[in-house]
């Protein structure tokens, strides 16, 4: 794989959901998402099911 070094997403509490932003480029915007779908996907990556 490439070099991630310095690779970082921020997070943000939005009421009921959660922003995602790449912390080298704020001004590109973001994602907004809902918490149980970032817990999904959290959940997942722990568990290794998106690994192929």
């Amino acid at each position: 794989m490439g070099d991630t070094a310095g690779d970082c997403v921020e997070l943000a509490s939005l009421d009921d959901k959660i922003g995602i932003r790449d912390s080298k480029n704020p001004h590109e915007g973001h994602l907004t998402i809902p918490r149980n779908t970032l817990r999904n996907l959290v959940r997942q990556i722990k568990t290794g099911g998106l690994d192929h």
